[in-house]
């Protein structure tokens, strides 16, 4: 999914069973050793339990438009790791009409914010809303 500024704002591979997410790196985020998205039963116990392991939270949980409940933390060897667990199904139609309402708009805006302040260093990150290229 392409961002109004000009990178790849969600992409996902298919191995096998397992699903790779990657986007486009601005080009003032420091290298890392990974950023991973992972499904979990439960999200707010995996949560919990990172943050008693001493992770810090980079994108506090919420309910997205694509009916998934997650964040993102940091683990104290630099890795993020974006937990999420499945709420609903939701069919792209739908994930379209929900990223339209401001509370989904909001939720999707802290996600990408967050994760640019905690990756570029700024005070404030920036967002760029993902733009349909299908109808």
């Amino acid at each position: 999914m392409p961002t109004e500024d000009g990178l790849i704002g969600h992409g996902e591979i298919r191995v096998g069973d397992t699903v790779v997410l990657a986007f486009g790196r601005h080009t003032n985020w420091p290298s890392m050793p990974s950023l991973l998205r992972v499904f979990v039963t439960d999200a707010d116990q995996a949560f919990s339990q990172a943050l008693a392991a001493g992770s810090h939270v980079v994108t506090s949980l919420a309910y997205d438009a694509f009916g998934q409940r997650g964040g993102r933390i940091k683990d104290p060897f630099g890795n993020i790791w974006w937990v999420i667990s499945r709420v609903e199904d939701v069919s792209e139609e739908e994930m379209w009409k929900r990223l339209q309402d401001p509370v989904f708009a909001e939720v999707m805006r802290v996600a990408q914010e967050t994760l640019d302040t905690e990756l570029s260093g700024r005070d404030h990150g920036r967002s760029s809303a993902p733009v349909r290229t299908t109808n």
